[in-house]
């Protein structure tokens, strides 16, 4: 078996940090093939996404578990979703205890340089220079400014959408008026026609739900740009005073949850080109592959960046679990790392395309430059709905994928 080391740039781990995301089917999907027991907990912390929101505050049923072979779509907030993969991580697949399971988890630590040894090994190295260890392989999950993916020497272009978008989760018991009727197990979006502003809610279990507003950069808000409540409560105005559809009553929702939250996150939409190969496969000797953000950042349109991640974790463990059991010699591993790149990197390109082609209006930057980057999309089906349903209906049996029957328990 190999021994895992996390290495986590935070210093401490706030269970009251960040704010909401979604699983899609093909993420629930991943993560039932990862650990069971994880996804059953995913969907007692988390809210299945079961109708959405219409005018009058009634639900329209969405099926997405019917639609999608029994896989749920799950709202929860990301700490707890954190929580859960660092529990599950300190435990075996039997809910044994670390034995079966070796993994460390070191906080404060974050890997800025990579150097490869005599031995085939690779040693890391903190931002003062002290080491953190060895390793026969590295995995970066750092996110869209990977320090491991430049310290392979691969510097992406992050990519800005020119929108930003503050969001947060709060507590419905906080909450009174429309906002603390918001239908539970269900989401809710609104777009303003011509100024691209949005706003989004969706309930993310444990009697919380989560709300976002976004706004193209230049817009007539320009002057709330410093204060995150500020800009929240305008595109909230501007929603109310549409008089159209959900935009009155999501105003008024979003509006009494500014108030109630004690804190707001303020991001931009960001992302990386897309790449249908690995640049950085020769790096520390073909040591280092990257997962996640750190390979893929996609913009946040429709709601793919977690799944994805977990995508990748099954499919990089099945490649890796198939050279540990083969000899795990350092030829097998690297072996295996080209061979997950060359499973993943087609399908999180085209992911990364969708994302921008999805979302072109609300995230400032034309499509086109995009398409000549982008391989036949034809055998997806029509357009872009046609993508959108091949992403969710992945179930880890694509070319390269392996299954899970290629080796056994491991």
């Amino acid at each position: 078996r190999l021994s895992v080391a996390v290495y986590e740039r935070a210093s401490r781990l706030d269970r009251s940090a960040g704010t909401g995301v979604a699983i899609w089917p093909n993420g629930t999907r991943a993560l039932t093939l990862l650990d069971a027991r994880a996804s059953a907990q995913l969907e007692r912390d988390g809210c299945e996404l079961t109708g959405v929101l219409a005018p009058g505050m009634e639900t329209v049923p969405f099926p997405v578990r019917a639609m999608h072979g029994g896989a749920p779509a799950v709202m929860v907030q990301w700490s707890a979703l954190q929580r859960l993969l660092l529990e599950r991580c300190s435990c075996g697949s039997d809910g044994g205890d670390v034995r079966s399971r070796p993994v460390s988890v070191t906080l404060g630590a974050e890997v800025a340089s990579i150097e490869a040894l005599p031995d085939d090994s690779v040693a890391l190295l903190g931002a003062s220079g002290d080491s953190l260890g060895t390793a026969d392989i590295v995995v970066g999950a750092d996110g869209i400014r990977s320090r491991v993916r430049a310290a392979a020497g691969c510097h992406a272009e992050v990519l800005d959408g020119g929108r930003r978008l503050v969001r947060s989760v709060v507590p419905r018991a906080k909450l009174s008026g429309a906002a603390a009727k918001f239908p539970r197990g269900t989401s809710a979006l609104w777009g303003g026609k011509e100024s691209g502003a949005t706003l989004c809610l969706m309930d993310v279990g444990q009697d919380c739900f989560y709300w976002a507003a976004g706004l193209l950069d230049g817009s007539d808000v320009s002057a709330a740009a410093n204060d995150v409540r500020a800009l929240a409560e305008s595109v909230a105005s501007e929603a109310e005073a549409s008089g159209e559809g959900l935009g009155p009553i999501m105003g008024e929702i979003v509006r009494d949850a500014v108030a109630a939250t004690q804190h707001v996150y303020d991001n931009r939409s960001l992302s990386i080109p897309p790449q249908f190969d690995s640049p950085w496969e020769a790096s520390a000797g073909g040591a280092i592959t990257l997962c996640g953000d750190a390979m893929h950042a996609v913009v946040p349109s429709v709601g793919h960046g977690a799944c994805l991640a977990l995508e990748d974790a099954v499919v990089l463990g099945r490649h890796v679990a198939v050279a540990v059991r083969n000899g795990g010699s350092a030829a097998d591993l690297r072996a295996a790392l080209r061979a997950y790149e060359s499973a993943r990197l087609p399908r999180t390109a085209q992911a990364q395309i969708h994302s921008w082609k999805q979302g072109e209006k609300s995230y400032g930057r034309a499509g086109d430059e995009f398409d000549s980057m982008a391989r036949d999309l034809s055998e997806y089906g029509p357009g872009l709905e046609g993508v959108q349903n091949w992403l969710l209906q992945w179930d880890g049996q694509g070319d390269g994928e392996l299954s899970n029957a290629a080796f056994g328990d491991e």
